[in-house]
């Protein structure tokens, strides 16, 4: 009987209540990242010299042709800026009206700027549990045990209300009928 008892104190099922309790902690991380890459490109134009020649045409009029020739001597122009000039003049022996263009070298530069930009975002979460087990309730065991301590005094109890339950000693008494002698 002490084994039977042993044995039902730790393997019966205790009544109990399990308790968890969640800690969740969330981590977000953003990096963000911007390049710019730029290069530059320069195109060089060369040097430009232009000659232009007009032929002035003879009118038949030697007058005339004098009073043209005193109007085109009076264009006579030059001009110089930098590498760059023109001169327009007129030549009476031949009768010619030239301009000389000069134009100096360029230089054309172009800045091409390329930007990238990459984003990341991630989250880490963390969640930590706890568990806990409280006994809450009276185990079953305890209450059969208890039951056979005091049954003397429940058949007692119980007898007031019922009292053909007086007789009942044992187990067995419960299941054999009453003798009518």
């Amino acid at each position: 009987m002490r084994y039977l008892l042993i044995l039902l104190i730790f393997t019966s099922c205790l009544g109990s209540k399990k308790v968890t309790e969640k800690e969740s902690t969330i981590k977000q991380i953003e990096k963000s990242e911007v390049k710019k890459d730029s290069s530059n490109v320069t195109t060089v134009n060369k040097a430009i010299d232009d000659k232009v020649t007009t032929k002035v045409s003879d009118s038949g009029d030697e007058e005339m042709n004098a009073r043209i020739d005193e109007i085109l001597r009076k264009l006579n122009t030059q001009k110089s800026s930098g590498s760059n000039n023109y001169n327009l003049y007129y030549d009476e022996q031949l009768r010619e009206l030239r301009a000389e263009f000069s134009v100096g070298e360029t230089k054309d530069s172009e800045i091409i700027t390329d930007k990238a930009e990459t984003s990341e975002k991630s989250y880490e979460e963390q969640v930590s549990e706890n568990i806990k087990k409280t006994i809450s309730i009276i185990p079953w065991w305890l209450w059969v045990i208890a039951a056979f301590v005091f049954r003397k005094q429940i058949i007692g109890f119980i007898a007031v209300f019922y009292p053909p339950i007086r007789g009942i000693t044992t187990v067995k008494d419960l299941f054999t009928p009453p003798n009518k002698d």
